[in-house]
């Protein structure tokens, strides 16, 4: 059962409440994240427990996972550290532009100096695992030879429950609240509610609720004994003063969506650790059976696609998309999906998929079509080579002809006569993958 931290923003206070981590005062100068997050596995709080015994791994295959860390506000920082368990790839992530590559050793710690701007006013970092066992140990900054002294965010465990979901509920639903991105998050038609329940009661002052991408603020009242009490602000609503362990909050129009929610004390930010339920198996039925937790990797092209579905409904997708007009060696650009998806229909061998999250570039020699992510909202389709037969995959690299030649341009060259190729690729377990996002053929090899 997967956990998910909320990525909520907090800050070292001199007393306070026992939330989970023990809450510092100024003089220790520790440093709260505003988030710390995995895209599967347990334990990831244990990066920053100083210990290399305790590890983080992730679940299933290991390609494109990774760590997040959030900060309050930007933090300067000169060089980064990080231990392996096992031998591991990885790429760092700076504000989400492409920073060093390091390669981990079990049992030694690797450095990385971080030369790039991003690094001066460092907001987000990402730790992605590209090869290897993908087992992390420990995670440390530094400026100007200082160890940068940072802590899991403060917290308090709880359960998040919603009367309603839109489909395709793995899209749509409630944990997405917790993720941090506003991007992906809940929806549900009408007037609906949503019901926090924490292990222990808190003093809560506030709650903080983002709209879903760029909607308008929602309409929030609060149900307690004493009624309903309409929230006035947005997206940080005051109130009512006591502690209380359940926050009834009733959405006049749940249409509208929320992408994220946060809880508020006297302190600052907390954030809401919540067991998952199980999800179900997503591709029960589809032409995904047995292709989820798996890192898809485009056949053709030299700066290979990466596609992976998780059974938890999220998703991670790696582009290069190529500029013609740009200098050889700086004609492709980096851009990384990270979403929810989940299943529409199926129609003979093709499996709908509906996909929300966002889209961001990865490279720091591009801008990203303007300044920063933007939102993925739209479906695609999945087909296995095999129960398209050569007939069905022939209409597909025929439609392809005119403006995705490069995603099959190398089959008859690398993998022989077409007899041979098609056979590679069903021996390949190959996929095509058609939509308005993207368009491949990818295996696993």
């Amino acid at each position: 059962m997967l956990v998910f931290l909320a990525m909520i923003a907090c800050r070292p206070t001199d007393e306070g409440p026992d939330l989970g981590v023990p809450v510092a005062g100024p003089a220790s100068g520790n440093l709260f994240l505003r988030g710390l997050s995995a895209s599967s596995g347990l334990a990831v709080d244990t990066l920053l427990d100083g210990s290399s015994t305790t590890v983080w791994k992730p679940s299933g295959d290991p390609r494109d996972e990774g760590v997040d860390l959030w900060f309050e506000g930007p933090i300067a920082a000169d060089m980064l550290t990080v231990e392996a368990c096992e031998r591991t790839d990885v790429r760092v992530y700076l504000n989400g532009a492409a920073g060093p590559a390091m390669r981990l050793q079990a049992g030694r710690s690797q450095v990385a100096e971080l030369n790039d701007p991003q690094a001066r006013e460092l907001s987000w970092l990402r730790l992605a695992v590209e090869g290897g066992s993908g087992c992390l140990a420990e995670v440390s900054l530094r400026e100007a030879g200082e160890l940068i002294p940072l802590r899991p965010p403060r917290s308090v465990r709880g359960h998040l429950r919603a009367t309603g979901t839109n489909a395709p509920t793995s899209v749509f639903a409630a944990r997405w609240l917790l993720d941090g991105t506003s991007e992906r998050g809940w929806a549900a038609d009408g007037d609906q509610r949503l019901r926090i329940t924490l292990d222990e009661p808190a003093e809560l002052v506030a709650i903080d609720v983002a709209p879903l991408g760029a909607g308008a603020a929602p309409v929030l009242s609060l149900e307690d004994a004493g009624g309903e009490v309409l929230l006035v602000g947005g997206p940080r609503y005051d109130l009512p003063a006591g502690a209380r362990d359940t926050l009834s909050l009733h959405l006049k129009d749940g249409s509208l969506g929320v992408g994220e929610l946060r809880l508020v004390d006297a302190h600052g930010p907390v954030a809401l650790i919540a067991a998952e339920e199980s999800v179900g198996d997503l591709a029960a039925g589809t032409s995904l059976v047995g292709a989820l937790d798996q890192s898809w990797q485009s056949v053709c092209g030299d700066a290979k696609r990466r596609y992976k579905l998780r059974a938890d409904g999220s998703l991670a997708v790696h582009l290069w998309e190529v500029d013609p007009a740009r200098p050889v060696g700086e004609a492709a650009r980096q851009e990384v999906i990270d979403g929810s998806w989940g299943v529409l229909a199926n129609d003979g061998p093709w499996t709908t998929v509906a996909v929300r999250g966002r889209r961001w570039s990865a490279d720091g020699r591009w801008d990203a079509d303007g300044s920063g992510p933007r939102a993925v909202d739209g479906v695609f389709q999945v087909a296995k080579v095999d129960a398209l037969g050569k007939a069905g995959l022939a209409d597909v690299f025929k439609a392809w002809a005119h403006d995705r030649a490069d995603r099959v341009d190398c089959l008859t060259v690398e993998l022989g006569a077409w007899d041979d190729a098609y056979d590679a690729l069903v021996a390949g377990r190959a996929l095509v993958v058609r939509g308005s996002q993207f368009e491949d053929l990818v295996w696993h090899p």
